[in-house]
């Protein structure tokens, strides 16, 4: 499409992410998958979208019939970037599932022997070096799980402090006039 065609192209892009979004709130899915396809949309849109259609906004002034108007290009342009924070804190939020299953503190524990020949001392030394061993793993699993959780609570706060809302029609007033 031509670059002149930005402005329709975000109405688009919008009517589209909130239909996936309809789709994917109906869906029976609870793996995670069922918001793929508005991030695969999101990620085939060229880089340049909303910045061009506000430019082409600016360009035509009102001056063409049938022109987006600079306030409702400014409130597409929120409900873009808003709806691409809730998908970008989703990400977060799916790594993070996926950092918790994946790191398991289990102990493992090596089979010994009913009848061993190695002395108490030497058992002894043996399990605290097993124990010490196993609470270093710990630590670490501990450390990854908490960055991972942060990165999740600062995706989720950048959703719910959005700029002048989320999904807020910031132009409302303006509009009615």
């Amino acid at each position: 499409y031509y670059p002149e065609h930005r402005p329709d192209a975000l109405v688009c892009a919008n009517m589209l992410l909130r239909k996936f979004l309809h789709a994917s709130c109906e869906s029976d899915s609870v793996d995670g998958n069922n918001l793929h396809t508005p991030k695969v949309f999101i990620r085939i849109l060229p880089k340049n979208l909303v910045t061009s259609a506000i430019e082409q906004c600016h360009e035509n002034d009102d001056n063409i019939a049938g022109s987006i108007s600079i306030p409702l290009v400014q409130n597409l342009q929120a409900e873009f970037e808003s709806i691409k924070k809730f998908l970008e804190a989703h990400n977060r939020h799916v790594q993070f599932l996926d950092v918790i299953s994946k790191t398991s503190p289990c102990h493992k524990s090596g089979n010994k022997p009913a009848h061993s020949l190695q002395d108490n001392f030497e058992s002894e030394i043996a399990d605290k070096m097993e124990r010490n061993s196993f609470r270093q793993r710990k630590v670490g699993l501990c450390k990854i799980i908490i960055e991972s959780a942060q990165r999740v609570s600062d995706a989720l706060m950048e959703v719910l402090t959005f700029g002048g809302g989320w999904l807020v029609d910031s132009n409302a007033d303006d509009l009615d006039d």
